[in-house]
């Protein structure tokens, strides 16, 4: 994840943390054409032909071979589990697991923050990541959702020879996208690409629910077809995110609210969605929102990092006892990765600008029908009491003026606020009686 943060970290560091993307010290105890023949219990010579012994490519986890599939010549790619990987992780994670138990003994804060509910929940997704026939699933779902699509491709699985330690695809043949000067050269539109990188993300969590969680350069290539109006590709979905509804509104209203500074509705937000409980020092909770928000807006707003914009309302909202879903922080981490991927492709990248018309899109869509009449209804109130005032007021000011042509004045102010009045409560009609027609229309209750 560090090694996409060219904004953050030296080229050298950089360099190295690449290397643990696709550069792992290869596992010797897999005999390839063995492997394959014992968990698949198919012969090698039945399916696969120009199977190369040495790996294409080695990471953490699994090493990716290369061959071609009898019946049609097809090339693909092989992933395997590494055989000592299991074994590896269950004793890292319960060394991890047992010092996080060991440090809530001293420290009150960590054990209220619930760090081990979030590493519990890591464990998962690494387990869930040595299931190969889960990445299966994942790629199914992900290949309908962007099926035509002309932002992102998604290769093919053979499902009938994948298991849970074999998954097998289509070779693709893209350019790494942080091979920058192969793209550049190939001239390629480098700000359409950083953007259409964003658009990819957000519309996979606002609309599918569901979102490519392991975002990394050695996951994501660029089409060679078409560089002025480039296409992505994205490989490796053994770590997925799932977001809700609810979760959903929670970053959209928050985002919305943030680039308006309206830091009450951030506060009434976090009460409305049951995070924290009502009875809270909303006055505190607003302040200290605006102390943590409003630096950031003495830059430019494509300068504004969408990533550290989260981690500070994480941070923010813990100090009031609000517990965060771990699923989040998932996501946190996937737009660490996009943002940093996009500023390296496109540095004047404002990711700002082209999330909010899909969140605003996102919000119009989902927003229930009882809950826009009842914001109409409130709004409503709210002028009605003010005009009442003000008419009021009108009256006992012009008892008091003894000048006809300034009476007159009044009084035609007086009229023109009562047919304001009148004018609003027509569209407050019509809009009821056309939410109210849209409701019947889409629903099967009547």
């Amino acid at each position: 994840m560090l090694s996409t943060r060219h904004d953050i970290f030296s080229f050298s560091t950089i360099k190295e943390l690449s290397f643990l993307r696709n550069k792992v010290k290869i596992d010797k105890n897999i005999e390839i054409y063995k492997y394959i023949e014992k968990k698949t219990k198919k012969k090698i010579s039945s399916w696969l032909i120009d199977l190369r012994k040495k790996p294409f490519s080695s990471a953490s986890i699994a090493q990716i071979y290369c061959a071609k599939l009898k019946k049609n010549k097809k090339r693909i790619i092989i992933k395997v589990i590494r055989t000592d990987i299991v074994k590896n992780i269950l004793i890292d994670t319960k060394l991890i697991e047992n010092f996080i138990k060991i440090s809530y003994i001293f420290s009150k804060k960590l054990k209220k923050m619930k760090i081990l509910d979030f590493f519990l929940e890591y464990k998962k997704i690494l387990f869930d990541e040595l299931d190969l026939i889960k990445e299966k699933k994942n790629i199914a779902i992900f290949r309908k959702q962007f099926k035509n699509s002309k932002l992102l491709y998604i290769p093919k699985v053979y499902d009938q020879y994948c298991t849970k330690e074999i998954l097998v695809m289509e070779r693709i043949f893209g350019i790494p996208i942080d091979n920058l000067k192969m793209l550049r050269k190939k001239n390629f539109n480098m700000r359409l690409l950083a953007e259409k990188g964003v658009k990819i993300f957000f519309e996979q969590v606002f609309q599918n629910g569901i979102f490519h969680a392991d975002m990394h350069p050695g996951n994501v290539f660029v089409s060679k077809y078409n560089p002025r109006n480039p296409k992505y590709i994205s490989i490796d979905f053994g770590i997925v995110g799932k977001i809700s509804s609810k979760e959903k509104r929670y970053l959209a209203e928050n985002f919305l609210a943030f680039l308006n500074k309206n830091y009450k509705k951030i506060v009434i937000l976090h009460i409305e969605l049951g995070l924290v409980k009502s009875t809270i020092n909303t006055k505190k909770f607003e302040i200290f929102i605006k102390k943590a928000c409003e630096p950031f807006f003495q830059q430019s707003i494509s300068n504004i990092s969408f990533s550290n914009f989260l981690i500070e309302i994480f941070r923010i909202v813990q100090k009031f006892n609000v517990i965060i879903n771990p699923k989040l922080f998932l996501l946190q981490k996937t737009i660490f990765y996009i943002e940093g991927l996009g500023k390296k492709i496109y540095p004047k990248l404002n990711i700002w600008e082209i999330a909010k018309p899909i969140v605003e899109s996102w919000i119009f869509k989902e927003m229930n029908f009882f809950d826009i009449l009842k914001t109409i209804v409130k709004k409503f109130k709210f002028l009605e009491k003010n005009f009442s005032t003000l008419q009021n007021f009108k009256k006992s000011e012009i008892r008091k003026i003894k000048n006809e042509k300034e009476k007159k004045i009044f009084t035609k102010i007086e009229k023109l606020f009562l047919q304001i009045k009148i004018f609003y409560q027509i569209c407050i009609f019509l809009i009821s009686f056309l939410l109210i027609a849209f409701f019947l229309k889409n629903t099967s209750i009547f």
